[in-house]
């Protein structure tokens, strides 16, 4: 999100946008190994979706997240997710 933001704003929006995210209406989701894995595998099936792609859906899928904010056409595959941009 912030490399899009940066990319098509000024670094102070970025920070700012940056901030927003890290402050208390965000949760920030580790990574555990088993998400990992299956983020991985999911990678090496998908021609279309980066590993950082592959990760945000299991991450979303385990934690039972059905909203994601994304300008990515890719997670459009994902039938059980309501994609916002």
């Amino acid at each position: 999100v912030l490399a899009f933001t940066l990319s098509r704003n000024s670094h102070k929006f970025a920070v700012e946008l940056g901030e927003i995210m890290l402050g208390p209406d965000m949760t920030m989701l580790d990574v555990p190994k088993e998400i990992f894995d299956q983020s991985w595998e999911l990678f090496k099936e998908s021609e279309n979706l980066s590993f950082t792609d592959c990760t945000t859906a299991k991450l979303a899928e385990n934690y039972k997240i059905k909203n994601i904010v994304t300008f990515d056409n890719g997670f459009r595959q994902f039938k059980s997710m309501n994609i916002l941009s």
